[in-house]
């Protein structure tokens, strides 16, 4: 695998994390959403650009976090995506032992994908 290509994974697994809690901070007394909304999408958004704002080859972390966030809200249902987020509040090192997850992987492809379309490369 190529310096470039590690880094693009590294920062798609860096742009997982953010799942790990934020895309339901600030729900507060309301509850936990039950599917996605635009407080789901800012938070994702928010924590993805935090996770990816050193990467080198990403020229506007928006742009690539909201791409990744539509292809996930596009293709991954809900309770799978919340599955991943309660797993990883409980154990954040729990990404690392994720290799067995399809949910998961899917969710790296469409952060790479994003990245990848996105880089200052294209």
């Amino acid at each position: 695998m190529t310096k470039s290509k590690a880094r693009i994974a590294g920062f798609a697994g860096a742009a997982l994390l953010v799942l790990a809690g934020l895309f339901l901070a600030g729900c507060g007394g309301s509850g936990e959403p039950r599917e996605y909304n635009a407080t789901v999408r800012e938070n994702y958004v928010k924590g993805c650009e935090l996770a990816i704002r050193d990467d080198p080859q990403v020229r506007e972390g928006k742009v690539v976090c909201e791409c990744a966030y539509e292809d996930i809200e596009d293709n991954v249902i809900f309770e799978e995506f919340k599955r991943i987020d309660d797993e990883l509040r409980e154990n954040i090192n729990a990404l690392d032992q994720a290799d067995q997850d399809d949910t998961i992987d899917e969710i790296r492809g469409y952060v790479r994908t994003c990245i990848n379309e996105h880089s200052t490369a294209s």
